[in-house]
């Protein structure tokens, strides 16, 4: 919630085009919400269990340098370690979702830690190493994640990265890789 919210503080831009250009989301039935509930219930008793914690604060910490690879690598292992606890019966379709809600977790925890910053700008680079982390780990080959990202429509996204970037304090340019 607070990541929708810094949003649509910082940047008034991205937010028009995803009103724009929604996306087909469909509705949760029951048993995906019960799964997600519990993925990410199960998530947070990982993350301050007393025997976890320390480790977990460890890692924020030895990360501070690299805050959004830092922030996607602690939550891709708490999602690992608990699909490996659930002999892999962690409904896939709640995987993403419960994983980004670790991920804004994980990184106010290392804010109120006073650790680093987690801005949105920051949040958007740890969301995508989470996403390539996690594909990777239940198999999804680098060519798959590739073929969907040339799936997307090149018009949204010449209108979205320059909007990104702005919010990352990147000036668009054409010599420039658009995307980090």
């Amino acid at each position: 919630m607070a990541l929708i919210k810094d949003a649509q503080n910082a940047e008034p831009d991205i937010i028009s085009l995803m009103k724009d250009h929604p996306l087909d989301r469909k509705q949760a039935n029951p048993q995906e919400q019960a799964a997600y509930n519990r993925v990410v219930l199960a998530g947070m008793k990982i993350l301050y269990d007393p025997a976890t914690h320390p480790g977990i604060m460890a890692m924020l910490h030895a990360g501070q340098m690299a805050p959004a690879n830092t922030v996607a690598r602690v939550v891709a292992l708490i999602i690992e370690q608990m699909d490996k606890i659930s002999k892999n019966t962690i409904p896939t379709e709640v995987v993403l979702p419960a994983s980004s809600e670790l991920l804004m977790d994980v990184g106010q925890l290392a804010e109120k830690a006073g650790i680093f910053q987690f801005p949105v700008p920051v949040a958007f680079k740890a969301m995508q190493a989470l996403v390539v982390a996690l594909a990777q780990y239940f198999g999804v080959s680098l060519q798959a994640i590739q073929g969907l990202v040339n799936q997307a429509n090149p018009d949204a996204l010449k209108k979205l990265v320059p909007a990104l970037q702005k919010l990352d304090g990147v000036t668009p340019g054409f010599n420039q890789p658009v995307l980090h």
